[in-house]
């Protein structure tokens, strides 16, 4: 097996990790430090907050496409004030969309499973079996074994110093489309949340950022 075969045979073999070596490091003062780890801090609590505001609002996309059988983008309003009073003031706007998942993202055997249980497509990337080199010569057996022979007499050349990519299904531009025509609500949710990545693309009516954080407070 040369080492371009044996790319290809460990293509999908998980990378093994590595300790980090610890070693004593000298210290110095820095200025503004202390005020630059209180930002840092807040900045993570935020990004905290928002992870668990995201997931509902995102299930709300899909929740509406669902019920309107349409991936159209919406408008989400985003009002101030409590719950059942008149006249509740517009904060926050955001474009919602349905996107297409990541063709970077491969399904899983499961989720492969269940799209075709309903018949929504999927098709397998084309990366499978090429290698850093021009495309065109990968299925050119006496090219690739040349070009292996000369590479493995090169002293101290790693086996594994060739990595392929390794092949995967992804979705496809039909596969929100088709996912919206399933006739169960609770089935066309489910594979929604498989074929399609809700967004909000949101922003404050009034971008004064001391609003913002006095709203904020009782969350921080």
């Amino acid at each position: 097996m040369n080492i371009f075969e044996q790319a290809a045979a460990t293509a999908n073999d998980k990378p093994k990790g590595s300790k980090a070596k610890k070693s004593d490091k000298p210290e110095i003062v820095v200025d503004d430090l202390a005020l630059y780890a209180d930002v840092d801090a807040v900045i993570k609590a935020l990004e905290a907050i928002k992870e668990g505001l995201d997931g509902p609002i995102k299930a709300e996309i899909i929740a509406n496409a669902v019920n309107t059988r349409k991936a159209d983008s919406i408008t989400g309003i985003g009002l101030g004030g409590k719950e059942g009073e008149l006249a509740r003031p517009t904060l926050a706007t955001a474009n919602l969309q349905l996107r297409k998942r990541d063709g970077r993202r491969g399904l899983s055997e499961a989720e492969i499973e269940i799209l075709n249980k309903n018949k929504v497509s999927t098709q397998t990337s084309d990366t499978s079996g090429q290698f850093m080199v021009n495309p065109d010569y990968t299925n050119d057996h006496a090219i690739m074994g040349a070009v292996a022979e000369a590479l493995s007499k090169v002293e101290g050349l790693p086996s594994d110093f060739i990595k392929a990519t390794p092949s995967k299904t992804v979705t496809t531009d039909k596969s929100i489309a088709e996912a919206l025509q399933v006739k169960k609500a609770s089935v066309v949710g489910q594979l929604l949340a498989i074929v399609a990545t809700p967004a909000i693309k949101a922003k404050v009516m009034d971008a004064d950022i001391d609003k913002s954080l006095e709203r904020l407070k009782g969350l921080l």
